[in-house]
C-alpha cells in the first residue's frame, strides 16, 4: 500500500501535483478545453491525480510522471496536435535531466524549468504553425486567445488574421467576430462595409448576435442605405431565438411604428419577454406602457413596480419618473421627501431634467424634510452599490 514517509513528504508530494497540474494548465486554457473535447487531456489528468496515491519522492513515482509525459505526447501526436507535442517532450527532457535532484523534489523544478525554456515566443509559434494547417475550430480558438489574452498577451492584428482565418472556412462564430473588429477597427482599419458583409455570413447561418448587429445596422444605415423593414426583419430572427436585446428593439419599433405597422400590444409583449430578463430598457419602457395605458389597460401600480425594477439597476429615467410619481401621488403615495430622493438620485446618475425639479422642490422644503430624503438617497445609492456587486 502507498505511503508517505513523514507528514512533510506527503504534503511535499500533494504540492508537487498541484504544480504538475498549473504546468499542464500553462499550456493555455483555450488548448486546454481544445484537447478536453479530444479526450486525451482528462485521461492524462486522471493519471496525475491518481498519482496521489503514489509516493512521488520514490522511483515508482518517478517514473510514473514520465510515463504521464508520454502518454500527453503520444495523444497529442493522435491529434495532429505537433505544438503540444513539442511541449510535453520538453517537460519529459527536463524530467529526465533532473533525475539526480529527486530527493531534493526536483521534479517541480524541472516542469517549471521545462515551461521557462520552451518560452512564450516559441509555444505561440509552435501553435500558429499547427493552426494553420488546421480546420475553423482551432484557428477561432487561437483568435479568440489572442483577442481576450487568454494564455498569451492581447494581440488585436492576430486576433483579426485568426479570426479571418476561420471565418474564410465558414465558422459563424468568427465570421460574427470579424464583424465586429471591422465595425469598430481592433487590429485593422474600421471598415462598416466589410462588417456588414462577414455578419452578413454569420446571419444566414443563423448566428443571433450577428443577426441583431446587422439589425442595428440597418436600422441607423450606417456602411450601407438605411432600411428598417430589413431591420426588422432581423430583428424578428434574433428575438425569435430569445435574443433579450433584440425583442426590446423590436418592441421599440412596434411601439413606433417604424419599419412596420404600429402594434402597441405587440411592443407591450416584447417589452414583457425582455424585462422579464432584467433589461432595464424594457423595464422602463414597459412601466411607461402602463403609466400611459399603451397597449394594455392603464395601471400606475404596475408602471411604479416596473420603474422599480429598471431604477434598481441605475436607469435615470426610472428614478425621474418615479420621483413624479411621488409627488403626484400616481401608483404610490403623495410623498415629496420620495420625491425629493428620487430626482436627488436621478441627478447624481446624470439626469438633466431632474435637477429643475430638484432646485424647486429644495426651496419648498424644510430642512429636516431634505434631510430625512438625503437619508433615504443614501439608501438607494448603498442599493445600486450592492446590486453592481453580484
Amino acid at each position: 500500500m502507498p505511503f508517505f514517509k513523514t507528514a512533510k513528504d506527503q504534503m511535499k508530494s500533494h504540492a508537487l501535483v498541484s504544480h504538475l497540474e498549473r504546468a499542464k494548465a500553462r499550456i493555455s486554457p483555450g488548448l486546454y478545453e481544445t484537447a478536453l473535447s479530444l479526450r486525451w487531456a482528462q485521461k492524462a489528468m486522471e493519471k496525475i491525480k491518481k498519482a496521489k496515491a503514489e509516493y512521488f519522492f520514490s522511483r515508482n513515482g518517478w517514473l510514473y510522471v514520465l510515463e504521464i509525459c508520454e502518454d500527453l505526447a503520444r495523444a497529442a501526436r493522435e491529434a495532429h496536435r505537433d505544438d503540444l507535442v513539442r511541449i510535453c517532450r520538453s517537460i519529459h527532457e527536463w524530467a529526465l535531466k533532473h533525475e539526480d535532484q529527486l530527493e531534493g523534489g526536483g521534479l517541480a523544478s524541472a516542469v517549471q524549468s521545462a515551461m521557462a525554456t520552451m518560452g512564450e515566443a516559441e509555444i505561440i509559434r509552435g501553435i500558429e504553425e499547427t493552426a494553420a494547417h488546421s480546420d475553423a475550430d482551432p484557428q477561432f480558438d487561437l483568435a479568440t486567445m489572442f483577442a481576450t489574452g487568454d494564455g498569451f498577451p492581447v494581440d488585436e492584428h492576430k486576433a483579426a488574421y485568426w479570426f479571418e482565418q476561420a471565418a474564410s472556412q465558414g465558422h459563424a462564430g468568427a465570421q460574427f467576430e470579424l464583424g465586429v473588429i471591422y465595425e469598430r477597427g481592433r487590429g485593422v482599419p474600421t471598415d462598416e462595409r466589410k462588417a456588414v458583409e462577414w455578419y452578413q455570413k454569420a446571419a444566414a447561418q443563423g448566428y443571433t448576435e450577428a443577426q441583431f448587429n446587422l439589425g442595428v445596422i440597418y436600422e441607423v444605415g450606417r456602411g450601407i442605405p438605411k432600411d428598417e423593414r430589413k431591420a426588422v426583419a432581423l430583428y424578428e430572427q434574433a428575438a425569435a431565438r430569445g435574443f433579450t436585446n433584440a425583442q426590446f428593439n423590436l418592441g421599440l419599433m412596434y411601439a413606433n411604428g417604424t419599419g412596420i405597422p404600429k402594434d402597441e400590444r405587440k411592443a407591450v409583449e416584447l417589452f414583457e419577454q425582455a424585462a422579464a430578463k432584467g433589461l432595464p430598457d424594457a423595464q422602463f419602457n414597459l412601466g411607461f406602457m402602463y403609466a400611459n395605458g399603451c397597449g394594455v389597460s392603464k395601471n400606475e401600480k404596475k408602471a411604479v413596480e416596473w420603474y422599480e425594477k429598471a431604477a434598481a439597476q441605475g436607469y435615470a429615467n426610472a428614478q425621474f419618473n418615479l420621483g413624479w410619481m411621488c409627488v403626484m401621488g400616481q401608483g404610490v403615495p403623495k410623498d415629496d421627501v420620495q420625491a425629493y430622493a428620487r430626482f436627488s438620485v436621478a441627478v447624481a446618475l446624470g439626469h438633466s431634467g431632474a435637477a429643475e425639479n430638484l432646485s424647486i422642490m429644495n426651496s419648498l422644503l424644510p430642512q429636516s424634510k431634505k434631510n430625512e430624503a438625503q437619508v433615504i438617497a443614501s439608501r438607494l445609492f448603498e442599493a445600486l452599490k450592492s446590486h453592481e456587486q453580484k
